[in-house]
């Protein structure tokens, strides 16, 4: 019998308002964009995204990648707790989109993974709590966009994500690594992808 309780955790990849989504939502609603997990979400103890755009949409409207700050009310209503902000869309729309999305999420009640204010924050161990279960989150991403201006997100570094990992390890009874890289519509990870999840272990 484990001498921990039993908790329950959902993560789901990448998450898009913008494009053809942002125009299903304005003709029916958000839900209808999210009903299909928003049952596995609701079991779960804590519910961590990937987001796949910014809620820059009142910035730049009708963009690409620009989804309105609306959305993130939508991603709390069906149960999720963390959102994971550090990839290759989240600088698309420069430190301006950046912040637009932290607000939309802090204001959400939502807990941002991967970017922060500045570049400290952005790589800071989130902890959940759960029946006694401390649960820790890193999140990190690789993005084309260096951003040298505040608020920022985490880009991937391997060795700085390494060095965390172990500093952060000890601190938590679990710890778990969200890094949004790789290779889209493939199957499987690249070698030095899976290898550095080994690494990790």
């Amino acid at each position: 019998e484990s001498r921990y309780p039993t908790v329950r955790l959902a993560t789901v990849g990448d998450i898009s308002f913008s494009g053809r989504a942002a125009k299903t939502a304005a003709a029916m609603n958000y839900q209808v964009l999210l009903e299909s997990i928003t049952p596995l979400l609701r079991l779960a103890d804590v519910a961590m995204g990937n987001l796949e755009c910014t809620f820059a949409g009142k910035l730049v409207p009708g963009k690409m990648f620009a989804a309105s700050p609306e959305a993130a009310v939508h991603l709390k209503k069906v149960g999720f707790n963390l959102i994971h902000l550090a990839n290759n869309h989240i600088a698309d729309h420069g430190a301006a989109g950046l912040a637009a999305t932290l607000a939309a999420i802090t204001q959400a009640n939502l807990t941002p993974l991967g970017a922060g204010a500045n570049s400290e924050a952005s790589k800071q161990l989130v902890v959940t709590e759960c029946r006694g279960l401390r649960i820790g989150w890193l999140g990190c991403g690789r993005s084309d966009h260096q951003q040298h201006e505040d608020p920022r997100f985490w880009a991937f570094d391997p060795e700085e994500l390494k060095t965390a990992v172990s500093k952060h390890r000890g601190a938590v009874d679990v710890l778990v690594v969200s890094i949004h890289a790789g290779l889209m519509f493939l199957d499987y990870p690249r070698p030095q992808d899976h290898d550095l999840a080994l690494e990790l272990l």
